[in-house]
């Protein structure tokens, strides 16, 4: 299953955060040039090689699909899929 999200991290997280998770990964699917295994802590710019106009697309993307809005400080600390599931998820809570 090399490329998607398998759930089998050291934390448990919810089920709302695992589908997200799920989802994320098939949404950074066409970056994943050499088929890693993605999980929460795939490093979206350094594993995927994801250059940064692309992770605003990628953003843009995501609010899309989630009904959200990123503040853009908020950005610039997203690191990992892990992150980003994270955010969403603090971000529909409000």
């Amino acid at each position: 299953m090399d490329g998607i999200f398998t759930g089998a991290d050291t934390a448990t997280p919810s089920t709302n955060t695992q589908s997200t998770l799920r989802n994320l990964s098939a949404m950074l699917e066409p970056f994943n040039r050499n088929n890693k295994a993605l999980s929460r802590e795939t490093q979206i710019a350094e594993d995927l090689e994801v250059d940064s106009v692309a992770i605003f697309d990628v953003i843009m993307d995501v609010e899309d699909e989630y009904d959200v809005t990123f503040p853009m400080e908020a950005i610039s600390e997203i690191k990992t899929i892990g992150e980003l599931a994270d955010m969403i998820e603090t971000l529909r809570k409000t």
